[in-house]
């Protein structure tokens, strides 16, 4: 019989195995981000997260304007800014490979990172059913994360919020909705070509 640890780290397996749907799901996602060394301001932007078998878009307004398309072997980052003379769209341009495999997409898009960069800290039982889980890396020094807070839904293994604290004195806090399957037709969402007016930068 596993151990309590193991299944813990079984339970959040499953519901990131589960984010990499065929079909594909999309959701709503409320991203908040805090640094404290820039005064501890929480900048907030809500819009849509799309998943499918490896691939992901996430697209936000509000305090951050971006459009984020990784697929199999490319990371696109649009962002755009307001200024005097008008709209300014940046885009960034890299391979997949640049991502640390300890970064929170590679964990969602890859459940096995999980248990290969992390070490769990602490487990929750909450009112309502729902799930808290605790992670410190391995190897702090080297990891991008260094700490990391899920929680769950317990009944259905459905991820409802994800919290970091990263190398930077970043604090992210992402919330993610019901997930619901996409049609055939929005497979064009993981399919990026940067807008004609934007500046391109490759990594």
């Amino acid at each position: 019989m596993k151990n309590l640890k193991h299944q813990f780290f079984g339970v959040l397996f499953v519901a990131l195995n589960s984010l990499q749907d065929p079909q594909g799901l999309s959701m709503s996602i409320k991203k908040e981000s805090t640094n404290s060394l820039l005064g501890g301001k929480t900048k907030v932007s809500e819009g849509t997260l799309y998943l499918k078998k490896g691939k992901l878009r996430m697209e936000l307004n509000g305090t951050e304007k971006t459009v984020l398309v990784i697929d199999a072997s490319t990371i696109w980052l649009e962002t755009r800014m307001v200024q005097d003379s008008g709209e300014k769209i940046i885009v960034n341009k890299s391979k997949k490979g640049v991502l640390g495999k300890d970064s929170l997409f590679e964990i969602i898009l890859n459940e096995k990172n999980i248990n290969r960069h992390f070490t769990q800290k602490e487990k929750q039982k909450l009112p309502h059913g729902q799930l808290h889980l605790t992670y410190l890396p391995k190897t702090p020094n080297k990891n991008e994360i260094q700490n990391l807070e899920v929680w769950l839904a317990q009944q259905n293994k459905r991820i409802e919020k994800i919290k970091y604290q990263d190398d930077k004195e970043n604090t992210v806090t992402y919330t993610l909705g019901e997930p619901k399957k996409l049609t055939q037709s929005q497979d064009q969402l993981f399919k990026y070509i940067p807008p004609k007016e934007s500046e391109v930068t490759e990594f």
